[in-house]
């Protein structure tokens, strides 16, 4: 989005396939913003029309499709009748959308160092690169980042999170949330070669002690004679309220938002280069 403005942008990323943002699911929807959890985690300059604004940006940059939802409770007083929410949108390869990225740079940022161009970005190896303007958008090691900087840190915690991946002779076309009780809500989404993917939410369970259970557990109810064909761990960065936020002369860090993160995307870029002073997107 920043190239949209005219400017030179590079992503620096590490690359590792088992990142959570790499595997996050690719869906939007708007029940997503509002209500309890979202009153908790919402910054003070959100409104109503950011989420207009990311179904845009994201449907115009990233193929955004809405496709629409099946929900199947399993209590209260609609139990096993299937329902259809239209409201929701899908991004059919959310790692191959990362991955097309032109201009990447392959490495791990481990310090940020000031000098009098703008900022010095290192690894253990040595010098990355160096920018005038710096966003960091770590999740869970954006403290780790900022204390080794000398750079006052924030308050992340972060929550375990995975994903199974399953075969069956009958995918499903569009998003199955299955509301199994009030606090285990289990979503299947269509993935790339035929698979489902099979994610879970923050909320706890007392379940099982292993959300991992949880997933495969539900996954075998649903779709019996599915396969299990890979598991993915990684995390969750889960902060009081989402945080877009000048660290520094010209250093904006971004972190939180869990499901809600992808729809938020393109309102929190739209922050970042108003608080590094880089102009306005219209």
């Amino acid at each position: 989005m920043a190239k949209e403005l005219g400017l030179e942008v590079a992503v620096i990323d590490d690359g590792k396939k088992k990142s959570g943002s790499r595997n996050a699911a690719g869906l939007l929807s708007t029940s997503w913003f509002s209500g309890k959890f979202f009153s908790k985690i919402q910054p003070n300059w959100w409104d109503s029309k950011c989420f207009d604004y990311g179904v845009e940006i994201l449907t115009e940059f990233a193929k955004l499709r809405k496709v629409g939802e099946d929900v199947l409770p399993f209590y209260g007083e609609n139990i096993g009748k299937k329902r259809f929410n239209s409201k929701v949108w899908i991004l059919d390869d959310l790692i191959g959308f990362l991955d097309s990225y032109s201009n990447k740079i392959d490495g791990k940022v481990v310090r940020l160092e000031k000098i009098p161009t703008g900022w010095k970005l290192l690894s253990t190896g040595g010098e990355i690169a160096r920018s005038k303007k710096v966003l960091i958008a770590a999740g869970v090691w954006s403290n780790q980042l900022l204390e080794a900087s000398g750079i006052c840190p924030i308050v992340v915690d972060p929550l375990p999170g995975r994903a199974v991946f399953i075969r069956d002779k009958k995918p499903i076309t569009r998003p199955l949330r299955v509301l199994r009780s009030p606090y285990q809500h289990i979503t299947f989404r269509p993935w790339i070669n035929g698979l489902m993917r099979v994610g879970d939410t923050v909320e706890a369970t007392e379940l099982s002690q292993s959300k991992l259970d949880v997933l495969t557990g539900e996954s075998d109810r649903m779709f019996p004679f599915a396969k299990l064909e890979k598991v993915i761990y990684g995390f969750r960065p889960v902060t009081p309220k989402v945080y877009v936020e000048k660290a520094a002369e010209g250093l904006v860090v971004a972190t939180g938002g869990h499901r809600i993160g992808f729809g938020m995307s393109p309102a929190v870029a739209k922050r970042v280069l108003a608080l590094l002073g880089l102009g306005e997107l219209k």
